[in-house]
């Protein structure tokens, strides 16, 4: 994995880390999985209300994740 990519790797884990936080919910037994559905299920409200459109963002994120898999071939293989 390159340095670029460990980082995206380890902000994307601080985001989930930090929404557990925000949660009043005890998360400490819940799989990183369902802390992660949580968050995006909130995001897609966020950007209802703001008019944004999130599956346009998902599609744009998986773009940004290929592209940035292609700077080290391992990334795309570790990513599914």
């Amino acid at each position: 994995m390159t340095a670029d990519n460990e980082r995206r790797a380890r902000n994307g884990g601080l985001t989930i880390a930090h929404y557990r936080g925000l949660m009043e919910s005890n998360y400490s037994d819940e799989r990183t999985q369902e802390v992660l559905g949580d968050l995006l299920a909130d995001l897609r409200h966020y950007c209802y209300t703001q008019d944004v459109d999130f599956d346009r963002a998902i599609r744009i994120s998986f773009t940004h994740f290929e592209a940035e898999c292609d700077e080290d071939p391992r990334d795309r293989e570790a990513g599914r």
